[in-house]
């Protein structure tokens, strides 16, 4: 059975050479300072881990929003294709179903013949705030004085440098 080492006590390192004190010194300041830097590594470490796990979760969370709106995507689009009317567009892409692009066009066109509804002969939205494009305003007959001299002047401006 081996016998059992105690560790000495201060009596018994003072009793020790000057040398052999100041190494069992250093050994303790260098044991110290190795037990700060392991306390401090596994304090970065658990933070660390729980970055990359909060990093994780968002990644997660990102992947399925990209997905979410992929999907919205695939479906506005294949409810397009089939002729689904613009006021009528959003309702009707919610109600496909599908996993493939193909899928969602299909049932949209079934959707499409089911409800009797298209897009087909309908005239493209125009805003009226724009114009229809192209010929020349219509006059306007209800001009003050003023406005109407005005109207003369830009209009004879624009005839000779047009």
């Amino acid at each position: 059975m081996p016998e059992e080492v105690t560790p000495p006590s201060t009596q018994q390192v003072a009793d020790l050479p000057e040398w052999a004190r100041t190494y069992i010194s250093e050994l303790r300041a260098e044991a110290a300072s190795n037990r700060v830097k392991a306390s401090e590594a596994t304090t970065a470490l658990t933070e660390s881990n729980n970055k990359v796990a909060k990093l994780t979760e968002d990644l997660a969370g990102a992947k399925t929003a990209t997905d979410t709106a992929n999907t919205q995507v695939l479906r506005i689009n294949a409810a397009l294709k089939a002729g689904v009317p613009a006021d009528k567009l959003i309702d009707a892409a919610k109600r496909l179903s599908g996993n493939t692009e193909q899928e969602l066009e299909e049932d949209a066109k079934a959707l499409v013949a089911m409800i009797g509804v298209s897009n087909e002969g309908n005239e493209p939205y125009v805003d009226p705030s724009q114009g229809r494009g192209g010929g020349s305003p219509a006059p306007n007959t209800n001009l003050s004085p003023g406005a109407a001299a005005f109207r003369r002047m830009v209009e004879g401006h624009y005839m000779q440098n047009g």
